[in-house]
């Protein structure tokens, strides 16, 4: 199975499309904007093409980076997009959930966004502190982290991983 990864051309999504079925042609939907895709597959390794409205585009694929939070032995991958970092609790909303028993970091403590191969932090709406690097992040600051970035969410320290 070939897996492609392909940006819409019409808005930006990063998208993982997998051709399972071993097509020349793999037509589908843009989950996010719901644009008519249609993703050409060979054997040669070239850039997929994207049709939309009857126009053929090269599709430029993304640098393939990895974005992740590393708390002592655990990794939390952070995907394309906005990612809620919290402590891990039943009631928590969060989408990576750290398995930590730090009462000072919130259930929903931070915002990382990954965006244009840059990922951006900022502080979700809680009265606990967040430090980058020891640098305290005021309310409505946001950040962008650099790879081995340390952050301080309440007690736990969680280092950014960009690779």
């Amino acid at each position: 199975m070939e897996v492609r990864r392909v940006k819409c051309p019409v808005c930006n999504a990063v998208l993982d499309v997998r051709n399972s079925k071993n097509e020349a042609v793999k037509n589908f939907s843009c989950p996010q904007c719901k644009a008519s895709l249609s993703i050409t597959f060979r054997k040669e390794p070239i850039q997929p093409t994207a049709a939309v409205g009857g126009e053929t585009r090269i599709v430029h694929a993304p640098t393939e980076k990895t974005y992740a939070l590393v708390c002592g032995e655990q990794t939390y991958r952070l995907k394309p997009g906005r990612n809620i970092v919290g402590r891990m609790a039943q009631s928590s909303n969060a989408s990576v959930q750290i398995n930590s028993r730090d009462i000072y970091m919130s259930r929903e403590h931070v915002n990382i966004r990954i965006e244009n191969g840059f990922a951006y932090l900022s502080n979700c709406k809680n009265k606990n502190k967040t430090f980058v690097n020891q640098t305290l992040i005021q309310p409505g600051d946001e950040v962008r982290l650099q790879d081995n970035d340390i952050i301080k969410m309440g007690l736990t320290t969680v280092k950014m991983s960009i690779k």
